[in-house]
């Protein structure tokens, strides 16, 4: 069945309703059973639920735990997913027209208001003791706020741009130049840099992790330094991607290779494109066709013989071979075998597959076949160690 986020998943969900009711709503473990029901939508993080109420002019929040203990009620908030005992909150402020105001701020995870929702944005860090809240203007140049933990302001300042404290610096842009400051507001860095990127990375379907390295470009090239602003890989390449399992992808004269966290060149540059290494393989494409799986010897452990291909999460990868799409390990054993058009691949264990006319929505068991929810199931997410299932025939 198709997502209910695309228009198809949207039509799909109201004939269904029509059908069968208003939808069920529940947390299922890996086994698909059900540990957790509700005739409401609702979201789960770090054991909690929270429950959005409407009290005829906006929405109020309560949050429960699995027992159905309330723990706090939000009035006239939405809340975001708990992260490390922290949730962003967001006011909504509608007008006359069809056009709303959205104001952000942070809770603690007894519901206490920690940055209060009077900012345009809020920048995450890691670990989730400092929170930056952004304050826009006319101009380019914004406010920035920081905050502790305990929703004190330490210091504000004046910038273009402003990212999260990762390693303890954050990189800030002023004048059209990249630095980086201190969780004191110091320039730890000087802003001498084209473009940068935090220390913090962040990469599709899989979970933010700290850097120990920056992404810099000088002169045109790219390198990384480390926290003190050293040039641990020298500003020599077109193209420089994130680190990621310690090692990045860098582009040069037309073809790709990878370096490590000091800076050696642990493959040279000879693939027209790769992706990033995850579970100690690479994928890799030597022509721009056809599509196989390195290691960090650059040596070929699976060999290329795919028409696209995907990372590893949990020891899996989506590839395409034939016009059809399966699931293969690190071994290049098919898990599942392609026949499927399609597939989306989130956070493995949870795969959903698609056969052209409907989803099979599954968790994946390492090394074996995958567990098909018997279910009208018209959507699943990842909810920590749970999964979000909204669908019908749950109880």
């Amino acid at each position: 069945m198709p997502s209910v986020y695309t228009f198809m998943g949207r039509i799909t969900l109201v004939l269904w309703t029509l059908i069968f009711g208003q939808p069920e709503h529940a947390l299922v473990n890996a086994n698909g059973d059900v540990v957790y029901l509700s005739d409401e939508n609702f979201t789960y993080s770090e054991g909690k639920i929270l429950h959005s109420n409407w009290n005829g002019e906006s929405f109020d929040q309560t949050c429960t735990n699995l027992h159905g203990d309330t723990l706090f009620v939000l009035e006239d908030l939405n809340c975001s997913r708990f992260r490390n005992g922290f949730a962003e909150i967001t006011h909504v402020e509608r007008g006359i027209s069809l056009i709303s105001k959205y104001s952000h701020g942070v809770i603690n995870s007894i519901g206490e208001i920690i940055v209060p929702p009077d900012y345009d944005d809020i920048m995450n860090s890691q670990p989730r003791t400092i929170f930056i809240a952004k304050e826009e203007s006319d101009s380019l140049v914004h406010n920035w706020f920081v905050f502790n933990s305990a929703g004190q302001n330490l210091w504000s300042i004046e910038a273009q741009d402003l990212k999260g404290f990762y390693q303890e610096r954050a990189l800030i842009k002023q004048d059209n130049k990249y630095g980086y400051l201190n969780t004191r507001g110091e320039v730890a860095v000087d802003l001498q840099f084209e473009d940068a990127s935090s220390f913090g990375t962040s990469v599709e379907n899989l979970q933010s992790h700290v850097s120990p390295l920056a992404r810099v470009k000088i002169n045109g090239l790219w390198g990384a330094i480390d926290t003190s602003g050293k040039f641990v890989v020298p500003a020599q390449f077109d193209s420089l991607l994130a680190f990621h399992s310690e090692y990045a992808a860098f582009l040069k004269d037309g073809y790709w290779g990878f370096v490590d966290t000091t800076g050696f060149e642990i493959i040279s540059a000879r693939f027209k494109n790769v992706w990033f290494f995850t579970n100690e393989l690479a994928a890799a494409t030597h022509d721009g066709i056809s599509w196989g799986y390195i290691d960090i010897n650059g040596e070929w452990i699976i060999a290329p013989d795919f028409e696209e291909t995907n990372f590893f999460v949990g020891g899996v990868a989506p590839v395409k071979i034939n016009g059809t799409w399966g699931l293969i390990n690190t071994s290049g054993k098919f898990l599942v075998p392609p026949k499927y058009s399609g597939i989306q691949h989130f956070n493995a264990p949870l795969i959903n597959l698609f056969d052209g006319k409907a989803y099979d929505y599954c968790i994946l068991v390492p090394g074996g076949s995958p567990i098909k929810f018997d279910l009208r199931i018209n959507s699943i997410m990842d909810s920590d160690s749970y999964y979000s299932v909204m669908g019908w025939g749950l109880k």
